[in-house]
């Protein structure tokens, strides 16, 4: 889901907000008036109700797609707050239904692409600012160095936040060379075995995983 939403807003020229899951309600909120949010995409709907319960606090939010199933309660509560609930599955089976080439909005170089928050760990959370060119540059970058470029037969795995600014370059580098990317379970500790099933040919290192690798082999 978040490989098909990314590609569609860059698409359309809007712009993503990637937000940590460990952000408090306070820096989540903070956000999303700063940016003046109007469509957010969620996981569950213990998120998306929250979300929409403290709406009154960012009014520009519109809409609101959960990518599990969620109840008519959240429907509801969307509606009386002014919200549009959508199912992330309603919008794939559109898709996939829709005959007429869709009319994208293609980006220039120099449009906003992305706001990269910090993860609140000093005070509110700060915001960069990067454009499509500042991404493209940094992900190309590694063509100047021979011995790390990323060619079409390469896999990686995806287990860092999709907040973080170092996965989504390697995203946007398999993109580009038509790479393959697995994601992980969702549990760090089963990382070493979801390499193993997967046999990565790239691997995004932080020192807190390196940590983790020393510590399980010894």
């Amino acid at each position: 889901q978040w490989v098909i939403s990314e590609l569609a807003i860059y698409n359309n020229s809007c712009v993503i907000v990637a937000i940590y899951d460990t952000l408090g309600v306070d820096a989540r909120t903070f956000i999303l008036k700063q940016c003046d949010i109007q469509l957010v995409i969620c996981d569950n709907e213990k998120k998306a109700a929250s979300l929409i319960i403290d709406r009154s606090q960012y009014p520009s939010l519109k809409f609101v797609l959960v990518m599990d199933e969620y109840s008519a309660t959240l429907t509801q509560m969307g509606k009386e707050a002014g919200v549009t609930v959508f199912p992330f599955i309603e919008i794939e089976r559109l898709g996939r239904e829709t005959t007429a080439k869709a009319a994208l909005l293609v980006p220039k170089p120099d449009d906003l692409c992305t706001i990269c928050y910090t993860s609140g760990t000093t005070g509110m959370p700060k915001g960069a600012m990067l454009t499509h060119a500042n991404v493209i540059a940094a992900s190309t970058a590694l063509d100047h160095f021979p011995n790390s470029r990323t060619c079409a037969k390469d896999i990686s795995i995806s287990y860092l936040p999709l907040a973080h600014m170092y996965e989504r370059l390697l995203h946007c580098i398999g993109y580009q060379v038509g790479a393959r990317i697995g994601f992980f379970r969702g549990d760090v500790h089963l990382l070493v075995d979801d390499i193993k099933e997967l046999h990565p040919t790239v691997i995004p290192l932080v020192p807190r995983v390196l940590h983790r690798f020393y510590d399980r082999d010894r």
